[in-house]
């Protein structure tokens, strides 16, 4: 903290800074603050193994709960990105993506809003978007339906379900 002020302090000291005013700068530190907070957000991880469900954070402020008992397993996907404006191809780059079966029962777990760039969530599918989570890999998802069937055993073990 008192390096900041120290910072600051010395910065505005400096003659090239007393044109610019104080306004441009409290607008420059609002954006890193910002900037900052979006970056914290977006380098969460998007499924979290927690007690008796796994966690899912597919938006920014929003963190669901998926009881294990309805996730059936993960698999690879890919989707057809839409092309970029301009662009003379009839489709745009593939996308790989992670896809989270849920039970057809579970039907209050069907859909939930999400941020499009991070996935989807609708019809029973959670798919989540390569390019903004760890790399993507055959490896990958056998560790998680590895982790899953393990962590429901552990429940039914326990008495859960």
């Amino acid at each position: 903290m008192a390096a900041a002020l120290l910072l600051v302090v010395l910065l505005a000291s400096r003659p090239w800074s007393r044109p610019v005013g104080l306004v441009p700068w409290l607008l420059g530190g609002g954006l890193g603050v910002a900037g900052a907070a979006g970056l914290i957000l977006s380098s969460r991880p998007r499924i979290v193994l927690a007690g008796q469900g796994l966690r899912v954070h597919l938006a920014p402020a929003r963190v669901e709960v998926v009881p294990l008992e309805i996730v059936e397993c993960f698999f690879l996907g890919s989707r057809l990105e839409p092309p970029h404006p301009g662009d003379v191809r009839t489709g745009g780059d593939r996308v790989r993506t992670l896809v989270m079966r849920i039970a057809e029962r579970a039907v209050e777990h069907a859909e939930r809003p999400t941020l499009p760039l991070w996935g989807a969530w609708q019809e029973g599918s959670v798919t989540f978007d390569g390019r903004w989570c760890e790399p993507l890999s055959i490896d990958l998802v056998r560790r998680l339906n590895r982790d899953l069937t393990t962590a429901k055993r552990a429940a039914a073990a326990r008495g859960g379900t």
